[in-house]
């Protein structure tokens, strides 16, 4: 039986995720202190007691000059001793019959598992690394300022637009800033043109001993000096950078979209700010 839980089983949830994730119990707590809602978490219960689950977020697809209504689908996962009996199947079934369009991030070696089910390659992403050694430090410094999730949604929204886009609200990107403040990082934004006014965003963490720039409007260029003073600043030499797939450019697959809900309508789409 799939059910939204009550509050009182958080607890067993904290254990579901636990198990599955091996996350530390303060970042479980912040998730479900933060973010959590019965309404948007969906769980199998089986002899009284949750056995798999999965939450879902709300978010916009852009497609066709169009935003639809899309349901991230995220932490599915089942208790070991349970697993290959099916139930985050029945939940992913069930929650395809509710969203009219939904997406997700698997993780590493589970691509043949969301594809089996429905899903199929929608969103990439083109990653660089730099090195600290082939970077010349910046002849500028930059200014940065400290930014609000309205600001955040409304540079990201203006830069990223395009088919394929996802598109997230005000209390997304809020959690996921403060997820990302949580895990050691920062958010900021930048000013790019001082006359013109225009700033890009930076979201970054460091990461298994290197940086990682999880997401940024800004010109490649201007990148480089950057990622050059936080490497500096965070004692690493090196930076995973994150952008969108250009036409041009190289890139990796990073999200599935339900086919039944226009998979097959979204090629190099962008997804990010996914919590992965």
């Amino acid at each position: 039986m799939i059910i939204h839980p009550e509050y009182n089983m958080i607890p067993a949830l904290k254990i579901l995720w636990k198990e599955g994730f091996k996350d530390d119990d303060k970042y479980i707590d912040f998730f479900f202190s933060n973010r959590f809602k019965p309404e948007n978490t969906f769980v199998y219960m089986e002899n009284g007691s949750p056995v798999s689950m999965a939450s879902v977020f709300n978010a916009k697809l852009y497609l066709n000059s169009v935003f639809l209504p899309a349901g991230y689908i995220y932490a599915v996962t089942t208790l070991p001793v349970h697993q290959g009996k099916g139930f985050s199947t029945a939940i992913l079934e069930h929650i395809n019959k509710i969203y009219p369009t939904t997406f997700l991030v698997p993780l590493a070696g589970a691509l043949n598992f969301y594809e089996k089910r429905g899903f199929t390659p929608a969103f990439t992403l083109n990653e660089i690394e730099l090195h600290l050694c082939d970077i010349k430090a910046p002849d500028k410094n930059f200014i940065t300022k400290t930014v609000s999730a309205d600001e955040y949604k409304h540079i990201r929204d203006s830069h990223f637009i395009n088919d394929g886009y996802i598109c997230w609200d005000t209390e997304a990107i809020a959690y996921a800033l403060a997820e990302n403040t949580f895990c050691g990082g920062s958010a900021v934004k930048i000013e790019i043109d001082e006359k013109k006014g225009t700033h890009g965003i930076l979201l970054y963490k460091k990461q298994n001993g290197r940086l990682l720039i999880t997401e940024t409007t800004l010109p490649l260029p201007m990148l480089h000096g950057i990622a050059y003073n936080l490497m500096k600043q965070e004692n690493v030499s090196t930076c995973c950078l994150r952008l969108a797939s250009g036409k041009t450019s190289a890139s990796r697959p990073f999200g599935l979209l339900y086919k039944d809900t226009g998979g097959a309508a979204v090629k190099n789409g962008y997804c990010n700010l996914v919590l992965d």
